[in-house]
């Protein structure tokens, strides 16, 4: 417990510092903290933690080097030139797990915690989104999130893995985030944060109520406050107005058609329907498992105040949203 405080405190710091250096090479070493911080955080005493704990390093170390080798060719020619943009960009999308390198991330988060989940999804993004807005490639950029979004909306169709899923829906909403960098970084800034709350309240339902399969949802027929709860997230996440998430999504479009980028943001809009599609299915089979009595799952009763705390999340984001339109 105390080494995880620790190792968090850590993670937090190696991000601040990444993120508040004025040089690559200073860069490169918080990027190398940070991963000595969180393999510490992803190792446990069972055999799926620790080959998502290998792969994870595995992929990390490959694209530091990488990265290391791009910096060291920029101090060699003494200039940034287009090549070196590029394979930087790409190196940095690697380590977000965007499409099409994103295969180790949806990978690794099927032995992981929901705790450990969070933080790769939503922590672990900010340094490399960041650096990807002090030096980001417009083509291979765009091409990046059309192939993101367009990617995972194929994948989560039909996903029993509820860790899965969650995977994809992160890069799905990454595709979003990165749009916002190219339009408006405060609109990153709000679109994170909202992403960041949803998922919290999404996972620790999902970690207070131990699912990893869409079947297992039959838990929340006990308590009618887990399935509200989860419904108004899964629904906010989607987009669906007038649900919090949908505030951003509205805010990045309206941008987009202002710019006159009429293509990129038709397609983050039929993605996101596709999504929420998923998501409103995955609610189907929620309140339809419900209409079953079964008698032998009466343990999850407990512990009723905990499921409040986080259906008034849940709430008091619905009507913070109200009050912004």
């Amino acid at each position: 417990m105390y080494l995880n405080f620790i190792f968090i405190n850590l993670l937090i710091f190696s991000t601040m510092f990444t993120i508040s250096s004025n040089s690559w090479m200073s860069i490169w070493m918080g990027l190398e903290f940070n991963l000595m911080s969180m393999i510490p955080l992803l190792s446990k005493f069972n055999l799926l933690n620790s080959e998502s704990t290998m792969k994870y390093f595995i992929v990390q170390t490959i694209s530091s080097a990488m990265l290391f080798m791009t910096i060291m060719m920029m101090f060699y020619f003494k200039t940034i030139i287009n090549p070196l943009m590029m394979m930087m960009n790409l190196v940095i999308l690697m380590k977000l797990g965007a499409a099409p390198l994103h295969f180790w991330y949806i990978q690794i988060i099927e032995g992981m915690s929901w705790m450990n989940i969070f933080i790769l999804s939503t922590w672990q993004k900010i340094a490399p989104m960041i650096l990807i807005s002090y030096n980001f490639y417009n083509q291979i950029l765009i091409i990046i999130i059309l192939l993101s979004a367009i990617m995972a909306s194929i994948s989560i169709i039909n996903q029993t893995s509820i860790r899965k899923l969650m995977g994809y829906s992160s890069i799905n909403h990454l595709s979003w985030m990165l749009t916002c960098m190219l339009i408006n970084e405060n609109l990153w800034n709000y679109y994170f944060l909202v992403y960041t709350l949803l998922s919290a309240n999404i996972m620790m339902l999902f970690n207070y109520m131990n699912l990893s399969l869409l079947n297992q949802t039959y838990m929340f027929k006990n308590f009618w406050l887990n399935t509200l709860n989860l419904m108004i997230n899964f629904l906010s996440l989607g987009g669906m107005p007038p649900f919090i998430g949908f505030m951003p999504k509205w805010f990045l479009i309206n941008n987009l058609m202002e710019n006159k980028n009429f293509m990129l943001s038709i397609t983050l809009f039929m993605i996101s329907l596709i999504n929420l599609y998923m998501y409103i299915k995955m609610m189907n089979s929620i309140i339809c498992l419900n209409m079953f009595k079964h008698k032998w799952n009466n343990m999850y009763n407990n512990n009723n105040m905990y499921m409040y705390l986080l259906s008034f999340n849940s709430m008091f984001m619905l009507i913070f949203c109200s009050f912004m339109i």
